[in-house]
């Protein structure tokens, strides 16, 4: 009886662990479908979450190469400040200081938190870590261009990317996420699966955004041309105008709405 008793706690732990697996796995593949169903722009009349703010107003960019920048690539983040200066006091947050390799760029707020190379679950670790020690009130994700090089799914990726909003918002109720439709990608056969990401990432901004905690896209691919790469991947001088032009427009309409 007793032998019996073992044998069936043995059969069940087994049971548990086989059942809790095949959930893991039909999680992984489901995946692939995340927020692949079009839906439109929600036209929402958004809350001004820093009317009566008596503090500069954070900004985290948030990302990977193309937001850490280099000195041989072009820095959107320094472009992005000179911007901002004539329209508000704001302050630039997070654990990175200046550029890939070293060095600060241009004359410009240099905290953020770019990782070169990173991609999006890498970025979604690191929110569970150390995010809330740096109170954003607006976050800048371009996420993705890494994803797409390591094979990695467009339906993982923008899954990755709504858990990186959903840990931000957790840590402020007030939020305001700015999302990118990623610059092009010309490795091989990434460009066509870049317009399919940007799609998805259209399509979940719709989904999560709300009139306290909007979340926003902002099209960085219209409009970026390969002449605009300092490589295949990282934007030049002229890019990063680009990137930081479009970005400034869509705070700036906020602050205007």
């Amino acid at each position: 009886m007793v032998l019996q008793k073992k044998y069936l706690k043995k059969i069940l732990t087994l049971a548990i662990l086989l059942a809790t697996l095949f959930v893991c796995i039909s999680l992984l593949f489901d995946r692939d479908d995340y927020f692949q169903t079009d839906i439109k722009s929600l036209n929402i009349n958004y809350t001004n979450n820093f009317a009566d703010l008596e503090r500069p107003i954070t900004i985290m960019p948030l990302g990977d190469s193309i937001t850490q920048a280099s000195g041989e690539t072009g820095n959107y983040r320094c472009k992005l400040w000179g911007m901002l200066e004539g329209i508000g006091n704001f302050e630039f947050v997070g654990s990175m200081q200046g550029l890939v390799h070293g060095g600060q760029g241009d004359d410009c707020d240099i905290d953020h938190e770019g990782h070169a190379g990173w991609t999006s679950d890498q970025v979604l670790e690191l929110t569970t870590v150390n995010y809330k020690d740096y109170s954003a009130d607006i976050v800048l994700i371009h996420l993705g261009t890494n994803d797409l090089a390591a094979d990695q799914s467009e339906g993982s990726t923008v899954y990755e990317i709504s858990k990186i909003i959903e840990k931000l918002r957790s840590q402020n109720q007030l939020l305001v996420v700015f999302v990118a439709g990623i610059i092009p990608n010309y490795l091989e056969a990434n460009q066509s699966r870049t317009v399919e990401l940007n799609r998805r990432i259209f399509n979940m901004v719709n989904s999560l955004t709300t009139a306290q905690n909007p979340v926003i896209y902002v099209d960085q691919f219209t409009g970026f041309a390969e002449g605009d790469m300092v490589d295949r991947l990282h934007p030049n001088d002229a890019g990063a105008e680009k990137i930081a032009k479009n970005w400034f427009i869509a705070l700036e309409n906020y602050f205007r709405n």
